[in-house]
């Protein structure tokens, strides 16, 4: 076993978020590293593991920030900087604003975004051409941070 983590296959989507989560329900970060980009999904922050919760999506040809409320998808911004094999990708949220980043490099901002109170730090993988690895959260206090040893995710690899 590697900790890598895909999605189940074709026309399937699937979110998890950290199952012991005592850090902050509002300000948080979620990141992972990318081993194959071929579909969507990405680290998620504020997310109820159903059907809500902020993602920064990573494909081939660039990276998109989505609200997902109820299942529904509204894209927020898109960063034109397409991610590779080996490449960290980090989301944040404190207070109402987003901020993404690659490889600790800030990519995009998106401010007052508020549709989502509250939640935890996961992954959300649509298909199962997606895989990533090392994934890890935290927030900004003293809750510390969280690796995938905390994560019950689907897909393990």
């Amino acid at each position: 076993l590697t900790n890598r983590v895909a999605g189940f296959g074709v026309n399937t989507d699937a979110a998890d978020v950290i199952t012991s989560w005592s850090g902050s329900t509002t300000d948080q970060y979620s990141q992972v590293v990318v081993g194959t980009v071929a579909s969507d999904g990405g680290p998620t922050i504020r997310s109820d593991a159903t059907s809500t919760f902020y993602l920064l999506d990573i494909n081939t040809t660039a990276f998109r920030v989505y609200k997902c409320v109820s299942g529904t998808f509204t894209q927020l911004s898109t960063i034109t900087n397409a991610a590779v094999a080996t490449d960290t990708i980090y989301i944040e949220m404190q207070g109402s604003t987003i901020i993404t980043k690659k490889n600790g490099t800030t990519v995009n901002t998106v401010t007052s975004e508020s549709s989502i109170a509250s939640g935890k730090p996961g992954i959300f993988i649509s298909g199962a051409s997606l895989i990533v690895d090392n994934w890890a959260a935290g927030d900004f206090a003293a809750a510390g941070t969280y690796d995938a040893s905390h994560l019950c995710l689907m897909g393990i690899q």
